[in-house]
């Protein structure tokens, strides 16, 4: 059952992630996330897990997705210690989301096809 939650999971983030190849520019996206946490007081401690997605051309947001981290915490706790790719590599997905969540606040991935941007954090 717990592998079966962490499977569907990261069907989800593939599939969300396939849609979209690399290329581009946040400069928007950007602004928008500087103004939001200005004045804040900068926090070294994660709390979301953050993935955005924006039509480049009418700049409207088509998905946005905040999840608190305890869930996604939660969610890794579902996990054996490690997942088998292609039967040869294996990812601890405990030990990535520790580290991951230890850099603090970041951006993990940008993508940006002209049309569309994708951008995955933690805030």
């Amino acid at each position: 059952m717990k592998r079966q939650v962490m499977i569907v999971f990261f069907m989800i983030l593939i599939l969300i992630f396939g849609v979209y190849t690399l290329n581009g520019n946040f400069s928007e996206d950007y602004k928008v996330i500087k103004k939001a946490v200005k004045g804040k007081k900068a926090s070294k401690e994660v709390r979301y897990f953050k993935i955005l997605v924006v039509d480049n051309t009418s700049r409207k947001v088509k998905i946005r997705l905040t999840l608190p981290i305890t869930l996604v915490e939660m969610l890794s706790e579902c996990t054996d210690d490690s997942i088998k790719i292609k039967g040869h590599c294996r990812i601890d997905f405990k030990a990535v989301f520790k580290e991951l969540k230890k850099m603090g606040p970041h951006c993990l991935i940008e993508i940006d096809n002209g049309d569309e941007s994708v951008k995955i954090w933690f805030e």
